[in-house]
């Protein structure tokens, strides 16, 4: 106990719950009112204080959390309230006969017997707190006839985890959160785009790096919405995926692909479902949502009063659903697509940023091919790099796929010379894939 105790207290957590510990009994008889009072801790940067002060929590919505947080950090505590003969309306774990706290539990420390207090109290277990509207505390399910405050005080997995651990954990993929964890060992050196392509990142990382100082310093949060949109287009391989991942590294946040197939649904309602939940689990973690391929989920809406298809008005309400979902995210969101008319225009008008990702200049491209073949091979001299760049577009990908499957095929013959031949034919079947 005193370990938990030691690594709580550093996170701001402790002191108050050790309050909620030694005045527990005091509690049970005569109320909160001789509770901590509602005040801020300034000399610690623990989430759970950081979470207390930015959303100005009272002593009430403090004690709330700490209820939900008891069998992690005092199983026993509640068995006070069982001894009192009070009438508290705990839950009992079936397995285990732990004492939990219901919402009741906690009206009834609150109010006692007082209804108008009571009926007061109500809000902190709505649907219009805090606590609902980001996922912190829930209620679980009931038994038929009973309210719906006997279900037991459920603190959500991830704010368990921020509170006593000081941070999220990384999500599992499951169907509330189909992505996975997109990383990279590269660099923004590793990263070669056109001028105008680059202008345009170096636009969201600034936006990262003072997007703060503009919204409260420079007082434009009220001309802000939350969170920050943008759509990466052009073809396959020129960067956008890579991009995606230096930006996470550069603010360091992670950066999560999602996967749409298994977002989108062929039953009705269930997309929009997969959606809302997809971007519950994200909300409030700092985590980048990358949509690779976005058109299907992006993409336009369809003229029902010209379609015979009946699914094109469910179809169309994903649609709004999403414009509705990513407007309000207060994090990072990255679509990328090959084509930008693929698009609805409703997306690109909430999108702050649009960023072609286009093929190399000539200068770039040719760069590019000198400088990623390996040390140790020698480029035969009839290799010509500007008549290459001139005759084949490649993307970036698509000429690191040609270097190595032309020096595979040069270290099969025993050579470390790389033919003109060969590579011409590596570029050839790149082309016609």
């Amino acid at each position: 106990m005193a370990y938990i105790e030691n690594f709580i207290e550093k996170r701001g957590l402790f002191s108050d719950f050790e309050k909620l510990r030694t005045q527990f009994p005091s509690m049970i008889k005569n109320g909160i009112e001789d509770f901590f009072p509602n005040s801020s801790y300034l000399n610690s940067d623990g989430a759970y204080v950081q979470f207390v002060n930015d959303n100005q929590l009272n002593r009430e919505e403090r004690l709330l959390i700490l209820l939900s947080l008891t069998q992690y950090l005092d199983p026993g505590l509640l068995n006070q309230l069982k001894s009192e003969h009070n009438d508290f309306r705990m839950a009992q774990c079936s397995k285990t006969g732990q004492l939990l706290p219901t919402g009741e539990t906690f009206l009834k420390l609150l109010s006692g017997s007082n209804s108008d207090i009571r009926l007061d109290a109500h809000k902190y277990l709505g649907t219009d707190h805090l606590f609902y509207r980001k996922t912190v505390i829930d209620l679980g399910e009931v038994n038929e006839g009973l309210n719906r405050y006997f279900g037991v005080l459920k603190l959500s997995q991830a704010y368990q985890e921020l509170f006593l651990y000081n941070k999220h954990s990384r999500p599992r993929f499951s169907q509330e959160f189909p992505a996975h964890l997109l990383e990279t060992n590269l660099e923004w050196t590793d990263l070669v785009i056109n001028p105008a392509t680059s202008d345009k990142v170096d636009e969201i990382k600034a936006f990262f790096d003072h997007g703060d100082t503009l919204r409260e310093g420079w007082g434009l949060k009220k001309h802000m919405k939350p969170g920050y949109r943008c759509l990466f287009y052009g073809p396959s391989g020129t960067g956008k995926t890579l991009a995606a991942s230096l930006l996470g590294k550069h603010i360091e946040r992670e950066v999560y692909r999602v996967d749409i197939s298994s977002v989108i649904s062929k039953y009705i309602g269930e997309t929009a479902k997969n959606l809302n939940a997809l971007f519950t689990t994200a909300e409030d973690k700092n985590w980048i949502l990358f949509f690779d391929e976005g058109d299907a989920l992006f993409g336009k809406r369809v003229d029902t009063s010209q379609s015979e298809d009946k699914n094109s008005h469910f179809a169309n309400q994903d649609i709004a659903y999403l414009l509705q979902r990513i407007e309000s995210y207060n994090g990072l969101v990255i679509v990328a697509s090959n084509f930008r008319k693929n698009i609805d225009d409703a997306f690109s008008r909430r999108f702050q940023s649009i960023v072609h990702f286009d093929i190399l200049n000539p200068e770039l491209s040719k760069a590019y091919w000198k400088n990623n073949f390996p040390e140790n091979v020698t480029l035969d001299n009839t290799i010509n790099f500007d008549m290459i760049v001139q005759r084949h577009q490649l993307a970036p990908a698509s000429i690191i796929n040609v270097i190595n499957r032309v020096c595979l095929k040069t270290i099969t013959k025993g050579s470390c010379v790389i033919s003109n031949a060969d590579l011409e034919l590596c570029i050839k079947d790149e082309q016609y894939k």
